[in-house]
């Protein structure tokens, strides 16, 4: 937030939410305990930073933030938290290589960020991530189930693109987090995420052109999701196939199976999983933070010694989640199940 006198946009956005908030829900807040309450706080926070996002696209010319925090592929001293500021970050644990990197760092050339370079340009070439990685074991993609120590998650957060709108630690995770845990939310894939690896072959192309970079792509924005409530904070964005009927990464289970989602146009709601198989998956992967397959709820899978049945309410919780990321898909519905439609209601 800068040091200009007065109210900001931010300031003014902030307080009209959690008037509407407390407005809207102050009966449930008052009758129904303390978890429609988190799940009311979690919706606001979602609002927050996506005030944030609309603004740092205001104040830079209609491009969006970079989604996707990455750590690199080897020690990076330009990632490197300050030690002077954040003592117990420098380094940790006996932390070593790529698991040191915590700044939030926009790659300047293809060796800052190998992974995510098609034709030896960086995707996200000069753009700061909205936060940087703050999940435990960066040589681990999929190590977010144990946090970094306090110093390092504040250095990722307070490093980000966002910071500038959004100065409180508290918004950037859910109140029903995990212990430890300071940022719990992740930016859509199809919102300046990560678009490789999530389709195959020659839909390659259309993931990438429905990853959109700058405001003005969007269309339908009471529909694309830009903040879910992961959990935990993603290894790069929150990862959806685009052309497959498999999860990429978990469903998150939270605020009574199912999680809360944030919207381009600013609103945000609370999805309600459907099928009992996602919510088997997910908590699967809660319990032991690994799996050895990702379920597909049109075929079935078994998931570390489990099944989960092929199921059509499942498919749609996975479809749903791919209509608010892409606005599409691209494939048809592989269900022959009598009366089993697709629907992202």
């Amino acid at each position: 937030m800068d040091a200009r006198k007065g109210f900001t946009k931010i300031d003014v956005l902030v307080t009209a939410i959690c008037l509407i908030v407390l407005a809207v829900n102050f009966p449930v807040i008052s009758s129904s305990g303390k978890t429609h309450a988190k799940t009311d706080v979690c919706m606001a926070n979602l609002m927050q930073l996506t005030a944030a996002w609309q603004l740092y696209a205001e104040d830079n010319g209609g491009k969006l933030v970079n989604g996707a925090p990455t750590q690199g592929n080897a020690y990076d001293s330009r990632r490197q938290c300050d030690p002077a500021i954040y003592p117990s970050c420098a380094p940790y644990n006996g932390c070593s290589g790529v698991s040191c990197n915590h700044k939030a760092f926009a790659p300047l050339v293809a060796a800052d960020d190998p992974i995510f370079s098609p034709g030896g340009v960086p995707w996200h070439l000069k753009e700061k991530p909205w936060v940087g990685p703050a999940w435990g074991d960066l040589g681990s993609f999929y190590s977010s189930c144990t946090p970094a120590p306090e110093d390092c998650q504040k250095c990722a957060i307070e490093s980000g693109a966002l910071w500038k709108y959004v100065r409180q630690y508290n918004i950037y995770k859910c109140p029903v987090g995990k212990k430890g845990e300071l940022l719990s939310y992740s930016i859509m894939d199809g919102m300046n995420g990560e678009y490789m690896y999530r389709a195959r072959g020659a839909n390659d192309a259309i993931a990438r052109a429905l990853c959109y970079k700058t405001m003005g792509q969007i269309r339908k924005a009471s529909q694309r999701a830009v903040f879910i409530d992961a959990g935990c904070q993603m290894s790069d964005s929150f990862a959806v196939n685009y052309d497959i009927t498999a999860w990429f990464d978990f469903p998150p289970v939270r605020h009574g199976n199912g999680t809360t989602v944030s919207y381009a146009d600013g609103h945000a709601e609370c999805w309600k999983y459907k099928g009992i198989e996602t919510v088997k998956f997910a908590k699967i992967w809660d319990s032991t933070c690994s799996v050895d397959a990702w379920y597909n709820p049109a075929t079935g899978t078994t998931v570390n010694g489990q099944y989960l049945s092929a199921s059509c309410p499942a498919l749609n919780d996975l479809y749903k989640v791919q209509i608010a990321c892409w606005g599409s898909v691209g494939y048809t519905n592989p269900m022959s199940m009598p009366g089993c439609e697709l629907s992202s209601d």
